[in-house]
């Protein structure tokens, strides 16, 4: 993954800071991070990732068995 920073020119374009090494047509995910520091952006992403672990380790997501495992992993517990 790699960040960079943009300048909104309008509602459909972006400027880039710095140039991207993909070939033309290739496919960006683009997370918007409002902001007039750096102290503000650092804390979007820390809340960005927080509500993201919130979601993968929530009372939703189901526990495991030893049951479900089909092949044992040699390594584990060493």
């Amino acid at each position: 993954m790699t960040l960079l920073q943009a300048r909104l020119i309008d509602s459909t374009h972006l400027e880039l800071a710095e140039p991207v090494d993909l070939p033309a047509g290739r496919k960006l995910l683009v997370s918007v991070v409002e902001t007039d520091d750096e102290h503000d952006e650092h804390q979007q992403w820390l809340a960005s990732s927080e509500a993201t672990l919130r979601t993968a380790y929530s009372d939703a997501e189901p526990d495991y068995s030893l049951d479900l495992i089909k092949e044992p992993n040699p390594e584990y517990r060493r």
